[in-house]
């Protein structure tokens, strides 16, 4: 074979690739290694390097972009910034190409998880967010700076609480759910009322794990084409919120119980302390307690730890039912016999 055949072949091989590799329906075989190892990182820091890049977007009256700060942080050098003022109202995240996570949809177990911060009554709404080179963080830019224009900066305003378009935002922590819209070929795909677990998951620098199985977004049809194209994110009453990290992980972890009782053996009218101990994976769980049988299991407390005082003598069974409170995984029971003398 001639050189120029050899280079006119080869080059026809690499252009090729190429059509094949940026086509809708190949997902890059990173993302595939990625999901087959149970974990897609979608958005770590800083959206021009995620694995798909991302812009932003303002949906309905919402603002979104990218900002930085000393607080602001959680694992990479900038974070999402989201202002919704309902759950029709936020930001949207538009991906390069499409992220193709049909997998997830496919296989049982998949979680979204998603590292949020609510903003404090104390922040002041944003001035301005750093287009970062694009036009949809210049343009949420633009339109917080209408908010706040007679001030210059949010730093600067010192605001005692933050503003949306002239209305205050309520006290903190309002958000009690969020609301994420998945937008694919076969038509938007949302989940609704994922509960915001304030204070319950609250870390050191305010941080708050939020994780709910891909199996709550729902669509039109029957039919799920899993390749996103866009991420919309709102919250159910106004709200300023910063986004750290967005994953897909698969949880196939169960429900793991142990019950204890201290002490086992009290005397009638002393307390007796109660604890529940869950490995349930990324499950937020729910833990209801019974303390006598006799009468049929009731709800009389809630807690991992609750503390129970038993009037008279006599054996007592004590029931706790911990189940997860989205649902996702199968609810277990545990029966502990407190011997009271």
């Amino acid at each position: 074979m001639r050189l120029v055949d050899v280079v006119r072949t080869s080059l026809l091989g690499v252009i090729a690739a190429a059509l094949v590799s940026s086509a809708w329906a190949q997902p890059p075989s990173a993302r595939e290694a990625w999901l087959k190892l149970g974990s897609l990182r979608i958005y770590e820091g800083d959206a021009r390097r995620a694995l798909e890049p991302i812009q932003f977007e303002a949906w309905g009256s919402g603002i979104a972009g990218e900002t930085w700060g000393p607080n602001l942080f959680y694992i990479g050098p900038r974070v999402i910034q989201i202002l919704s003022q309902g759950y029709h109202s936020g930001g949207i995240l538009r991906f390069a190409h499409p992220l193709d996570v049909r997998l997830a949809f496919e296989e049982k177990g998949w979680m979204m998880e998603l590292r949020i911060r609510l903003a404090k009554p104390t922040e002041a709404a944003p001035a301005s967010f750093p287009s970062l080179g694009n036009e949809a963080g210049a343009a949420a830019g633009a339109g917080a700076g209408r908010q706040s224009g007679r001030a210059g900066s949010a730093a600067q305003a010192q605001e005692p609480r933050p503003r949306v378009e002239g209305v205050e935002i309520p006290e903190f922590p309002p958000t009690q759910y969020l609301r994420v819209r998945l937008d694919t070929p076969s038509g938007p795909l949302v989940a609704s009322r994922i509960p915001v677990d304030y204070p319950g998951t609250l870390t050191r620098r305010g941080w708050v794990h939020i994780a709910f199985p891909i199996a709550l977004f729902r669509g039109l049809g029957d039919t799920i084409d899993g390749r996103i194209f866009r991420m919309a994110i709102s919250t159910d009453r106004p709200q300023l919120l910063y986004i750290g990290q967005i994953r897909l992980t698969r949880d196939l972890q169960p429900l793991l119980v142990n019950l204890t009782a201290t002490p086992p053996q009290p005397q009638a009218g002393k307390t007796v302390r109660l604890r529940v101990r869950v490995d349930g994976g990324l499950s937020r769980v729910r833990v209801r307690w019974d303390f006598d049988d006799s009468d049929g299991v009731t709800v009389q407390a809630e807690g991992e730890r609750v503390a129970h005082v038993f009037p008279t003598p006599g054996a007592y069974t004590v029931t706790a039912t911990v189940d997860d409170v989205i649902g996702a995984k199968a609810p277990v029971t545990k029966t502990v016999t407190v011997t009271v003398q």
